[in-house]
């Protein structure tokens, strides 16, 4: 109710309410997780989660669950969602700059980051959450098709006369069982690209997420007990909450503090974050897109900082336009040989609307619920009666 969205004449008395509902649970004896790593894998009454679920059967989300939506696509399965090129340009340097200026086409020369070498010496979050293009190795326990393998997306370099297959890397051998691993080889782009997975979905970016997977069970069963929790609330949420209440109140000392309190986790350990104003602002958002994606979160918060424009509209997609893999001086035993990067608009995916106006910041309210109300309730402005 403090947000712009519903505060339109900022009446601090409402940011008050908010920063004080909001120190009520973080004073209520929660703690936070000292690693990001297995934060979804705890107990539904570990330390950071207030409010969440732990998986059963029962309350397994529709399908399989998370395993079987998030797993990544080169690991045989779906990959229902994955990383644009915005939100994998939102985790920083380790020396706490961003890799990109806010136009996210230059290079901030402050950073030290090379877009040629794009996963060097970037935000420990990165690494646990983002898979990109030679991520891992991540041992799968998936029956028959256990294995330990690198995150494949690329094209290659050095192709055999015709393109012909087989594409495998002669190189790459199953540490588990000495065998010749089942991958997509030196041209794993190719069987995305032309549908010739067994599971072909939608990898048009290059990245897919890690967050949230539970790569100790199988892919997908009915019959196995994941370890993964729902969680619906948890401490670090209500530290950034409070943080944005303080920078509306004018106390960005305190602010900075509540932020940092997430970034200094000690499996994280990012610089503090030093900035005021409106600088200040944008280092907020960005530590919160990073720390609660995939918490169903960052859409709202767009809706209700009123926030839309350019980033859940016409704004484009980016991803890795084109990944090449050049085993030139490739010595035996290599897994992967040098990746030359090309980022650009992805236009294989579904479009982005323009987005018509300050109504659509609010959502229709159902004419059966207006009707039971006697007509009591007003419709939200601009979709009619």
């Amino acid at each position: 109710m403090a947000s712009p969205l519903n505060n339109p004449s900022n009446d601090l008395a409402k940011w008050q309410a908010a920063a004080d509902a909001t120190k009520a649970v973080i004073d209520a004896g929660f703690t936070l997780h000292p690693t990001h790593e297995d934060l979804f894998l705890q107990p539904v009454k570990a330390d950071e989660t207030i409010f969440g679920r732990s998986f059963t059967a029962g309350t397994r989300i529709p399908d399989w669950g998370y395993n079987y939506d998030y797993w990544p696509s080169g690991f045989d399965a779906r990959q229902r969602i994955m990383p644009t090129q915005n939100f994998v340009n939102m985790f920083q340097l380790a020396n706490g700059e961003y890799p990109y200026l806010e136009d996210g086409l230059t290079i901030n020369p402050a950073s030290g980051y090379d877009d040629q070498n794009p996963n060097e010496n970037r935000d420990p979050r990165y690494y646990s959450y983002i898979m990109y293009p030679g991520a891992g190795p991540v041992t799968i326990n998936d029956g028959a098709k256990s294995t330990t393998r690198l995150y494949e997306y690329w094209e290659d370099a050095n192709p055999n006369p015709d393109n012909s297959g087989p594409y495998a890397n002669p190189n790459k051998v199953d540490p588990l069982n000495g065998q010749e691993l089942f991958d997509f080889g030196r041209d794993s782009k190719t069987y995305w690209v032309k549908g010739l997975t067994p599971f072909h979905w939608r990898v048009q970016t290059g990245y897919t997420f890690r967050k949230l997977l539970d790569f100790d069970g199988p892919r997908a069963s009915f019959d196995y007990d994941y370890s993964q929790l729902v969680v619906f609330m948890r401490l670090a949420e209500f530290y950034l909450n409070y943080a944005e209440t303080q920078i509306a109140l004018g106390n960005e000392d305190v602010a900075r503090q509540y932020i940092n309190l997430v970034r200094k986790r000690p499996s994280v350990n990012m610089p503090d974050i030093t900035s005021t104003g409106v600088d200040l602002v944008r280092d907020y958002r960005n530590e919160r897109a990073v720390e609660l994606h995939l918490e169903d979160s960052r859409f709202w918060d767009l809706l209700r900082w009123k926030a839309a424009p350019g980033n859940i509209d016409l704004n484009p997609i980016r991803g890795l336009s084109s990944v090449k893999m050049d085993w030139t001086g490739a010595q035996e035993g290599d897994l992967i040989g040098t990746l030359n990067y090309e980022y650009g608009e992805i236009t294989a995916t579904d479009p982005r609307f323009e987005w018509p106006g300050d109504y659509y910041y609010l959502l229709p309210i159902p004419r059966e619920e207006i009707q039971r109300s006697n007509n009591k309730i007003e419709q939200n402005p601009g979709y009619g009666n």
